[in-house]
């Protein structure tokens, strides 16, 4: 529910985002540029990717949280002992592998907030995912991928190593291993 209510905060910050990045149009401002697309896109166009931004965080999800645990156990002899070496590679294979993933949905995002501005309009999500197969193969699934997983690398390696330590410092794998029936 959270990821539902944030999302309609978020995507239309990010489609702006995507707007001034592609500078196919002159905006003087983020200011102009949201007016701009409300005056001649309408309020829908600052959430054309909502739907694809909630159905993306599924898969990424389902594969980012089983990926860390397999490589956590992988790089960590001693479940119970800290070692942010070991975290920061297994958050950021997870958040690489699961980035790789979601990348098809995220090219479709980009296209479905863009639509207005490079004046190529889809239906919605699957129009956008059957049009980009179409026209451009895998490739065009596969664009922007290394970015996306560079992001997902290094933010998911330092969120999980933080996350480890504060729960290091808490003591909570001290707690666990003293009460196994806890886990």
């Amino acid at each position: 529910m959270s990821t539902v209510l944030s999302e309609c905060i978020h995507t239309p910050m990010d489609t702006i985002k995507q707007k001034r990045q592609l500078s196919l149009k002159a905006y003087t401002g983020t200011i102009d540029c949201i007016r701009t697309v409300i005056r001649t896109e309408g309020v829908r166009a600052l959430y054309a990717s909502y739907t694809t931004t909630l159905v993306m965080g599924l898969p990424f999800n389902i594969f980012y949280f089983p990926v860390y645990e397999i490589l956590r156990k992988l790089f960590k002899s001693d479940p119970h002992s800290h070692d942010p070496l070991a975290h920061v590679c297994a958050g950021g294979g997870a958040g690489a592998a699961a980035g790789a993933i979601t990348n098809p949905f995220d090219v479709a995002k980009t296209r479905l907030q863009t639509q207005g501005d490079v004046g190529k309009p889809y239906r919605g999500l699957i129009d956008a995912m059957i049009r980009i197969w179409k026209e451009e193969g895998p490739a065009g699934y596969a664009r922007g991928l290394l970015p996306r997983m560079l992001f997902y690398t290094t933010s998911a390696g330092i969120a999980w190593a933080t996350y480890e330590y504060v729960k290091d410092l808490l003591g909570a794998d001290k707690y666990l291993k003293e009460h196994p029936r806890a886990q």
